[in-house]
């Protein structure tokens, strides 16, 4: 098999030799031509005989990028709120202070229950969202399950941690049970 990125969805697809074949047959990126036909050569022809093409051993999901190996094609590729704003300096401003604490507000009203556990709930989510970027190759293990009224802002928050994770890395159901810890789960692989 062989990947195919996208780059621009960061998503990537495994093709057979055949439907590599069938996908560029028509693609020619320069004028090479085949020594036995003297007949434009396909990217692919051109791509499979050559000795320094890029293989791997295996495909995995390996959120430290730094440790992949080299033999390894990794599907994880970074966060998306890493590459959200390359004007960025490193300076916090007084506007983005603002922002971040509507965020919290959010999560703080969302774990609000009228009970002495609101603030340590809340506390206790911001802590599992901090630990799921800073620490991304340490597995959680726990879960967040996050109920209330419709239109009480679940949602939002889920987009905002889907948005900044990236769309491949989060997962959403109305049926846990069966989509999570059934016997085919595979929609919980390659997540965060």
């Amino acid at each position: 098999k062989f990947v195919i990125d996208d780059l621009v969805d960061k998503t990537y697809t495994l093709k057979a030799k055949q439907d590599l074949q069938t996908l560029f047959e028509d693609y020619h990126p320069t004028e090479r031509f085949d020594i036995y036909t003297e007949k434009p050569a396909t990217f692919l022809k051109t791509w499979f005989s050559d000795p320094d093409k890029r293989m791997y051993r295996k495909t995995d999901f390996i959120p430290d990028v730094d440790k992949c190996p080299d033999d390894i094609y990794n599907i994880f590729k970074g966060f998306d709120i890493e590459n959200f704003d390359s004007t960025f300096d490193g300076e916090i401003t007084d506007f983005d202070k603002k922002d971040f604490q509507l965020i919290l507000d959010h999560i703080k009203f969302l774990c609000d229950d009228g009970t002495d556990e609101a603030e340590p709930m809340a506390e206790y989510v911001i802590n599992w969202l901090a630990h799921l970027f800073q620490k991304p190759t340490e597995k959680a293990t726990s879960s967040l399950i996050i109920k209330g009224y419709e239109g009480c802002g679940k949602g939002i928050l889920y987009s905002l941690i889907r948005n900044m994770l990236g769309k491949n890395y989060g997962y959403t159901t109305a049926d846990p049970m069966n989509e999570l810890f059934g016997s085919f789960n595979s929609c919980s692989s390659n997540k965060m």
